[in-house]
């Protein structure tokens, strides 16, 4: 149910805030997306394809009904219950009595040994015991009803109960989607309490508690709205367009006192409130990149204006167009949702504003100044030192021009210009001279475009500049080294003029990851080996460097930076018993473990270098991870792709 907002995202369409305007051609559509909650699958239409469906989807929705008028196919996930985070996440309907099969499942177990209820599930699932879900986007989760298991004879008996749950509806949202319908919400603020106390039982003290409580959680739910869409937006082609419609007022304008209380004023004062969710979020979802950006539009209240239902004892509501309570042959679940008549009205109302929809828009992005530089650190050497940095990760949409350095003896009190400033526009690096030894001193950076300056970095750690002091990285041997995700590497360098045990550190992005001590050779090393001690380094995307001294101690010396290219690892989705794997930088041969809860449960084998592979293993409930062991016994991948069943 959704009480706040009907989403219509459409492609190839424009994004202006207006209301319906002249008559003209919607752009064409070929395949309709539908997504959300009871609003868009169809309570009340009482033609529910298949039978009987735990979402209560239909054709005869207003989506459905607009892509027939178009010609489109129509694919339809939403489903009666489902709150905002059903859009993205798997979930176990509610609200409905749920059918879970519950199937005769008896082996004769060969071997010797114990066999367990937990293995008996597995195998269960391994056989695929349980019926074909009605859904398309249906599983099952799968557990013991009842089991027992003869040592003697070996014979396994016993239950199986099916236990359904969705996949996350966004998975049918794909670029091939010319319209991508939605509505969500109403659940996640409580929609049926409102319903429940506010117009079937009318209690005042509940009916306003419960409003009260939906209107506090708009905040929150105008965040998770936001994400949705983005999430949603992401999956589509570039040139896909958001027209938000609000939802009919579930309440005439006329009064239902209960007590002091009027509750027919208090629901439709929620609406409102929900309206101007609605603006804010397509306000945030326009960010000023495209003109025109979105459709707001209110044909679902002027469609049902007059013919809410009123809950008042006696009122006459042979012209509504929602289900009443207690109507015979209609479900709980349909309460307070459009008969069948309502929904062919709505969807009337959706063809005709889609026919106002222009086929085209263009996007322009105004220009602003640059983000910060980022790894800004500095290398000590006699009277200079040299700073060096990472370009913004934007530019603001306008060329940098060039790099304002700035230099501080005062711990950022005051920023003086650095000798060489302002650096090029492709500069990553600066040698600063006319400094003192044996003075602190720290830098920022600043890029600039032809918009204006930026905002200055995060300064760098203090180094103090004196004769000798050197450190070089020996490996990696250059930027760009390739590290799987969650894997680790190590890190070889040579300094002089360095006092052996002097510590030194691996940083990341200006902070330090790893320590180790100077060796009396000068010798650094941070990859397992005897010297220097065990530690290998987690591999992170980032700016890296070795430093010398620092945190209560000045730094003697830095290195120059190098970046590392993290090659995915980890698990990357799930299809039945398929597990995909992207097998990061791992060579061909290298073997991949699958575990569930930490135990392995199955393995495979990596065929090509990056290109992901599949692994077969149980759908047990249960957190399934992978991982791969190096020669030095470390473990990569761990947490990489986590995936749960329940």
């Amino acid at each position: 149910m959704a009480l706040l907002a009907t989403l219509l995202v459409a492609v190839s369409a424009p994004a202006v805030v207006a209301s319906a305007g002249p008559a003209a051609a919607g752009p064409p559509v070929q395949k309709v997306v539908q997504l959300g909650d009871s609003y868009s699958a169809g309570n009340g239409t009482q033609d529910y394809v298949p039978a009987n469906n735990d979402c209560f989807r239909s054709p005869m929705n207003w989506g459905g009904q607009f892509a027939a008028s178009q010609g489109a196919t129509y694919v339809n996930r939403a489903c009666s219950g489902a709150v905002t985070a059903n859009i993205t996440g798997t979930y176990v309907l509610s609200g409905v009595d749920i059918t879970k099969p519950q199937v005769p499942f008896n082996q004769t177990i060969p071997g010797s040994g114990t066999f367990t209820e937990a293995d008996y599930v597995a195998l269960a699932e391994q056989n695929d015991v349980c019926p074909t879900p009605s859904l398309p986007d249906e599983r099952y989760s799968y557990s013991a009803q009842s089991f027992d298991f003869n040592s003697t004879t070996r014979e396994a008996t016993g239950t199986i109960l099916c236990s359904p749950y969705m996949e996350p509806q966004i998975d049918a949202v794909d670029t091939t989607a010319d319209v991508v319908l939605l509505t969500i919400g109403g659940n996640d603020i409580g929609f049926s309490t409102i319903v429940e106390w506010c117009f079937v039982f009318q209690s005042a003290t509940n009916c306003e508690n419960a409003v009260n409580a939906a209107q506090s959680k708009l905040p929150a739910l105008k965040t998770a709205v936001l994400d949705t869409l983005r999430a949603v937006r992401a999956r589509m082609r570039p040139d896909a367009v958001l027209i938000y419609e609000g939802y009919p007022y579930l309440a005439p304008n006329v009064p239902l006192m209960l007590g002091t209380y009027n509750a027919n004023a208090a629901v439709r004062q929620l609406g409102d409130a929900g309206s101007e969710v609605q603006r804010q979020v397509i306000a945030a979802m326009n960010g000023g990149w495209c003109t025109p950006r979105t459709y707001y539009s209110d044909v679902a209240r002027e469609v049902f204006a007059g013919h809410e239902l009123n809950a008042n004892s006696g009122a006459d509501n042979s012209n509504a167009w929602f289900v009443k309570p207690f109507t015979s042959g209609y479900e709980v679940s349909t309460w307070y949702h459009p008969i069948a008549y309502g929904w062919d009205q709505w969807a009337d109302g959706v063809i005709q504003y889609y026919d106002t929809v222009p086929a085209g828009f263009t996007c322009s992005i105004p220009a602003s100044v640059p983000g910060a530089p980022t790894g800004v650190t500095a290398a000590p050497g006699d009277g200079k030192a040299t700073v060096s940095w990472t370009a913004p990760g934007s530019d603001g949409g306008s060329a940098i021009t060039g790099y304002v350095v700035q230099q501080s003896v005062d711990a950022g009190t005051t920023w003086t210009p650095a000798a060489g400033s302002p650096a090029g526009p492709t500069a990553t690096s600066l040698e600063v001279t006319g400094l003192t030894n044996g003075i602190n001193v720290s830098f920022r950076v600043a890029a600039t475009n032809a918009v204006g300056q930026g905002p200055y970095s995060t300064p760098s750690v203090p180094v103090t500049p004196g004769a000798g002091a050197t450190v070089t990285v020996t490996s990696p041997a250059a930027s760009g080294s390739q590290i799987s995700s969650n894997g680790y590497f190590g890190v070889s360098a040579v300094s002089t003029g360095i006092p052996a045990g002097t510590t030194a550190y691996v940083t990341l992005n200006g902070s330090a990851k790893a320590s180790t001590t100077v060796q009396a050779s000068g010798a650094i090393r941070f990859d397992g080996t005897a010297i220097g001690g065990n530690q290998w380094i987690p591999a992170e995307t980032g700016t890296y460097a070795v430093r010398i001294g620092g945190g209560s101690s000045p730094v003697l010396a830095t290195s120059s930076t190098f970046t590392l290219v993290i090659i995915p690892f980890g698990l990357n989705g799930r299809s039945g018993n398929k597990y995909t794997v992207l097998p990061g930088n791992f060579s061909p041969g290298t073997t991949v473990y699958l575990t569930r809860n930490s135990a392995t449960v199955a393995s495979g084998k990596v065929q090509t270098k990056e290109q992901p592979f599949t692994i077969t293993g149980p759908t047990t409930p249960g957190t399934y991870q992978i991982w791969v062991a190096s020669n030095q016994g470390r473990v990569y991948g761990d947490h990489a792709g986590v995936i749960t069943i329940p």
